[in-house]
Parts: C-alpha cells; sequence; structure tokens
C-alpha cells in the first residue's frame, strides 16, 4: 500500500530531469550508490544544490559521499523523487528498526539536507504512527535516539509530540486518575526508559494532556517545526501551487556497483 496523491500530500519537483546524472553514496558499513538525475536531486534539496553547483571538489566531481546517513533512509527519498509515493508498510523497506526509529531517521536526514518535502511526509508519518486513535507506545530504540541525543539533532518538536502522545492516552485510558491494570505496567516501565521523559510527561500530565498533537493543526509549529511553511515550499516546488516545469523522463540505469532502487 503508498501513500499517494491525496489533497494534501507532497509531490516531488515538478522539473525537467535532464540529461545530467550524479552520484550520492550514502553509509559506511555498505555504502550504496544512488545515481539521481541532477535537476531533480537539486530542485528538492537546497543542500544538494549548494553542493553539486558550487565550486568544491563534489561540484567538480558531480558525486557526493554521505557516510552518516542511512541508505535504506535515503531509499526513500530516492523512491519519493522518481515515483511520488512512499510505502505506508514499513517492511517494504528492509530496514531493521522500529517504524518510529526509521522514521526518525528520514526526518533527521531530510532536516539535515534541507529536503522540505520529505521533511512535512516524515512528520505526518509520526502522526500515523503514533496517533490519536490507539495507545500505541514508542519503542525504546526511538526514545532514546531522541531524548539522549549528544548532537542536539533531535526536533524539540517531535520531543514535544511523544511526551504529549502518551500523555494523552495515560489520561484517557484512566478511571479516577488510575490507568486500568493491563496498561499499568507498559506505561511504568515505558516511563523508567529516560529519567526526561518521564518527568515531562508527569509535567504534561499535571498541566493538560486532554489534546492529542495529531489533532492539533498548530502543534508542530509551537514546537518550531515550521510545516505549514515547509508545505507550502514543497507544493510550490512541485508545481501544486503553481505551474512549473514539465517532469522529464524516469530514473537512470545504474551500474553493476550501484543500489538497485525499490520502487513502490
Amino acid at each position: 500500500m503508498v501513500l499517494e496523491n491525496g489533497p494534501r500530500w507532497i509531490l516531488p519537483p515538478k522539473v525537467a530531469h535532464g540529461h545530467e546524472v550524479v552520484s550520492i553514496v550514502v553509509g559506511s558499513s555498505s555504502p550504496k550508490t544512488f545515481a539521481i538525475h541532477k535537476n531533480l536531486v537539486v530542485a528538492a534539496s537546497t543542500f544538494f544544490d549548494a553542493a553539486l553547483n558550487g565550486s568544491f571538489k563534489e561540484g567538480r566531481d558531480q558525486k557526493i559521499t554521505l557516510p552518516e546517513d542511512d541508505s535504506e533512509a535515503f531509499q526513500v527519498f530516492y523512491d519519493w523523487l522518481y515515483t511520488g509515493k512512499i510505502s505506508t508498510e514499513d517492511s517494504t523497506h528492509t530496514s531493521s528498526l522500529y517504524p518510529d526509529h526509521f522514521w526518525l531517521k528520514v526526518y533527521r536526514m531530510a532536516d539535515r539536507l534541507m529536503i522540505k518535502g520529505l521533511q512535512v511526509i516524515a512528520y505526518e508519518r509520526f502522526q500515523t504512527i503514533l496517533p490519536a486513535t490507539a495507545p500505541i507506545l514508542p519503542s525504546k530504540e526511538f526514545i532514546i535516539d531522541l531524548f539522549e541525543d549528544s548532537e542536539g539533532t533531535s526536533p524539540i518538536a517531535l520531543e514535544m509530540y511523544v511526551v504529549s502522545h502518551v500523555a494523552y492516552h495515560i489520561k484517557k485510558t484512566s478511571v479516577d486518575g488510575w490507568a486500568p491494570f493491563e496498561l499499568q505496567d507498559k506505561w511504568t516501565q515505558f516511563l523508567r526508559v529516560n529519567e526526561r521523559l518521564g518527568m515531562e510527561i508527569a509535567v504534561r500530565l499535571a498541566t493538560g494532556g486532554s489534546c492529542h498533537p495529531a489533532d492539533s493543526p498548530s502543534f508542530p509549529e509551537e514546537g518550531g517545526l515550521g510545516i505549514t511553511q515547509l508545505r507550502k515550499d514543497a507544493r510550490m516546488l512541485s508545481g501544486q501551487d503553481s505551474s512549473t516545469v514539465s517532469a522529464g523522463k524516469s530514473a537512470p540505469k545504474l551500474g553493476k556497483n550501484e543500489a538497485t532502487p525499490t520502487l513502490i
């Protein structure tokens, strides 16, 4: 199953692909090389635009190496660029990560590489993974990576989302201030995963917690994500809000040592 052209869906940039193809090497232990039309990738990413059109080595070689990024997360970007679609089934991707942890990596990559459309998609994926309709607990790995991030790459809004999501469901499933017996142990174990997380949830429960962040259109703006502007800019690039040049041909053929794209 795929997410595709709904009224709010963000399409990739609508540009003529042209004939220039660049190489992007992603990952460190088992790097994969992606061949991508230059016009397409620079239209989607301010980072790639500056790197490939600048006077530095990357611009001269038309090749960029991203050892700190996850090749499976980059595959999501690649698929979206060429198909305009992303699978709703995280098992489509071969990552061993839990869905919330996988999409955290996608969001961080999109944020660092300044891919506005993918930032919006990743945030909205969090809204479906941790919804208002079910008391789903985030994975331990996701929480540790998000709340114990020593490099400061975790968006405050995502931390706030997790805190508000858990507080909302604790309050919603509680009777006279107590969660049902079958949920008490789960909540207790979860709150012990990270001390700061537990404290912030306690504060949230004491001061509110009656509204789920997925139901609040202003929530990402309050957390500094700027989703409204990101969405507007991405839709302009895709031609959904203005007329732009038509897209050209399909993905370029890859060499024998290059990653085969998984098209959904």
